[in-house]
């Protein structure tokens, strides 16, 4: 018997399981519908409903789990792809990653798992006004030792180094079409938040605790980030927001996509994106279970 028919049967026997009622895919879907990105991201509840209805309370010790198996480097990780990356950055952009060489890369839903922004260097923080800034003084050590991302991840929210932010397969550069201002863009809210704890529900409703696109949220509070429905949650898919970008549906343009595999790594730009997105759903409609679909090698 398939999960969907058990899952169809649990329901009409009258249990409360997370995930019974149809999933919302949000508004980044009636944003796209009738673009060539129209339905590239639907259908996103993988699992069984009573599989995550199990899970989910368990995900504040199965998360650090998840998140700390590594399979391989990432095919971004080489110094030069690294610096490629670097020299097109400007402070607050984001990064939407494709870790598909993490477990949790491969059990999250889409082509992008996580997303981090940069937040600048220790000069780009003094054109900003706010190297001398409270919620920035007590991290000028960390700054200047290279920490110029910020993250929530399973360790929590903290800054981290290129080595650690760029470990990743691919990566999609994402930056405000109109510049950061301040009603736009906001380092200083995103400074405050390190040291919170990781959202391992991925329940937004909790400030006290951050799940990677919420802290994006926080950094770019001028930018309409796309939410969805998704096992009784509301929650933000970095895939619906690349997708959005794509298709010119955003706040946010598209700055450049970087892709690797075991043979190397190129920049790939728009096209690039557009059919590794468009490729891993297409893929996942026939394959539906993460952990049973090819990705990038």
């Amino acid at each position: 018997m398939s999960h969907h028919v058990m899952a169809a049967l649990l329901c009409a026997a009258g249990l409360s399981l997370t995930g019974c009622a149809p999933p919302d895919p949000g508004e980044a879907a009636r944003a796209l519908s009738g673009t060539e990105l129209a339905n590239c991201c639907d259908n996103a509840e993988f699992y069984p409903p009573p599989v995550m209805q199990i899970a989910d309370p368990l995900m504040p010790v199965l998360g650090p789990v998840f998140g700390n198996v590594v399979f391989r480097e990432g095919h971004l990780e080489p110094p030069a792809a690294r610096e490629a990356i670097l020299a097109q950055l400007e402070p607050m952009d984001l990064l939407a990653l494709s870790s598909k060489n993490r477990l949790s890369g491969k059990t999250l839903p889409g082509l992008f798992g996580h997303v981090v922004l940069y937040l600048g260097s220790e000069d780009d923080l003094k054109r900003a006004g706010l190297w001398d800034d409270p919620a920035v003084v007590p991290h000028h050590t960390a700054i200047r030792n290279g920490m110029y991302f910020i993250e929530a991840d399973t360790n929590g929210v903290h800054l981290s180094d290129a080595n650690h932010a760029l470990a990743t397969d691919a990566l999609s550069i994402l930056r405000l079409k109109t510049g950061c201002g301040t009603d736009r863009c906001d380092a200083r809210a995103a400074f405050a938040t390190l040291g919170r704890e990781y959202d391992f529900t991925f329940d937004g409703t909790d400030p006290t605790k951050l799940y990677c696109t919420e802290l994006a949220q926080i950094g770019l509070p001028g930018v309409d980030l796309p939410d969805r429905r998704l096992y009784d949650y509301t929650l933000m898919l970095p895939d619906d927001l690349v997708a959005l970008v794509l298709a010119d549906k955003s706040e946010l343009k598209l700055v450049t996509h970087f892709t690797g595999t075991e043979k190397g790594w190129s920049e790939t730009g728009r096209s690039g994106a557009m059919s590794e997105l468009k490729g891993w759903w297409r893929e996942a409609a026939v394959q539906p279970i993460p952990g049973q679909r090819r990705t990038l090698e």
